[in-house]
């Protein structure tokens, strides 16, 4: 949505448009929007080669190093304008970019919204409700769009099951319908022993 990833071809530059749900209202505000809009979704150190700031990498670099929060993913020049749902407990309605790009965030604990298109639509853990999957699928064709759900399934939905068996049917294609990322948190390198 800010135009600056590398990828940024399959999705406009400009006047895009998020949909960001998530399992209740509680989670956009300690989850998504945290995870967005402050400080430190991932960790930075200075190289010592070249003095610059860059991602740490803990296999090269180590526990011991010092080490900085990131600076906001969608950084606050960005923003033009946010509706705000519940400010006290940072639940924005709608985020608009300087780039017209739009973010809606919505709890999965209500009714999805009809008709509207989206260039994205992020699932983030596991929303239960089928009737938001069909609803919410059906914004993205117009625009070519994507839908990305992250989650660590613990109670194991229906429909997230669902996925990972059509993901397992169409690994290997071209074009799969859908794909799968496994990361496991004992293989990960930035949790220690």
């Amino acid at each position: 949505c800010t135009g600056t990833h590398p990828f940024w071809k399959k999705y406009p530059k400009e006047n895009g448009r998020i949909m960001c749900v998530a399992k209740n209202i509680i989670k956009i505000g300690e989850v998504i929007f945290p995870k967005l809009f402050k400080r430190g979704a991932f960790e930075l150190v200075k190289d010592a080669k070249t003095g610059l700031l860059r991602v740490w990498e803990p296999e090269k670099d180590g526990f011991e190093i010092e080490r900085i929060p990131s600076l906001p993913m969608i950084d606050e020049r960005m923003i033009k304008a946010i509706a705000w749902e519940r400010k006290a407990i940072n639940v924005p309605k709608k985020v608009t970019l300087v780039n017209g790009w739009e973010l809606t965030f919505w709890s999965a604990d209500g009714k999805p919204p009809n008709g509207m298109e989206a260039d994205m639509v992020w699932f983030d853990e596991e929303v239960e409700a089928l009737e938001w999957y069909q609803e919410v699928s059906a914004r993205l064709p117009s625009r070519s769009g994507r839908f990305i759900w992250s989650a660590t399934p613990q109670a194991a939905s229906q429909l997230l099951w669902d996925l990972h068996e059509v993901g397992l049917k169409e690994k290997g294609k071209a074009r799969p319908r859908v794909e799968e990322f496994h990361f496991i948190f004992d293989d990960s390198p930035f949790i220690e022993e």
